[in-house]
């Protein structure tokens, strides 16, 4: 199957942003680096979870147990995120933030016992199949997905205003973009259940993860291309 391949594919991406954010985390103690890192860990394994086991298996009992672990790893995105801006954002965000996880933590046990009940034959095409969601399932997802990339890019956005050191605004600002990116990706995945929507919605959440990635990696890689200094005496 055409997807599962591409969803194999982006879920050795995510986990090579995974290591990538993780090691930088070793190297520096940033509880920000290692937040990040917990995203791409949600991610790799959302990705692993919709491929390996239909290149694995043709058993639709599996593959349906798969399919409701893998919109389990989407909250498990959005709780990473929040430890991401936690550290980063408002005295708002930090005064309500275990409310904020309250409500996810419930929105993900609705969201996951209406999925396993109502749980229907998927579509086997010849490039994919395609697991159609319970539609109250479907607007949970988006609206959690969209509303979240847009408040992401927000408060991002409204960090990167207050900085006036250009390489950390540069940072902040792509995260401010990825806000953008993986709302458009989560609306993309759940509301086009097509191979054309989920082609998609894995393009921009690795545009996202490169993102991210090249505006810590740029730094070095124009410094180890920098002509040395001629010494003075």
């Amino acid at each position: 199957m055409f997807i599962a391949e591409l969803y194999f594919s982006a879920s050795i991406l995510f986990f090579g942003m995974f290591a990538f954010f993780f090691i930088a985390f070793h190297k520096t103690h940033n509880r920000f680096v290692f937040a990040y890192s917990l995203c791409f860990l949600a991610m790799f394994l959302f990705a692993f979870s919709s491929s390996v086991p239909e290149l694995l298996t043709n058993d639709l009992r599996i593959l349906a147990i798969a399919n409701v672990f893998s919109n389990f790893f989407i909250f498990c995105l959005i709780f990473a995120c929040f430890q991401v801006q936690l550290i980063v954002t408002n005295h708002f965000f930090k005064k309500n933030f275990v409310l904020f996880n309250i409500l996810l933590g419930i929105l993900t046990l609705i969201t996951i016992y209406l999925q396993a009940n109502h749980l229907s034959s998927p579509e086997v095409g010849a490039f994919a199949i395609i697991w159609h969601l319970y539609p109250p399932v479907m607007w949970i997802l988006t609206g959690i997905g969209v509303i979240y990339g847009a408040f992401w890019c927000y408060l991002f956005g409204k960090a990167a205003l207050l900085i006036e050191e250009k390489e950390l605004k540069r940072r902040i600002t792509s995260f401010s973009i990825n806000g953008v990116l993986y709302g458009a990706a989560a609306f993309c995945l759940f509301t086009q259940e097509s191979v054309t929507g989920q082609i998609i919605a894995l393009s921009l959440f690795g545009i996202g993860g490169l993102l991210s990635a090249s505006v810590f990696l740029l730094p070095y890689v124009f410094k180890f291309f920098e002509k040395p200094k001629a010494i003075t005496t």
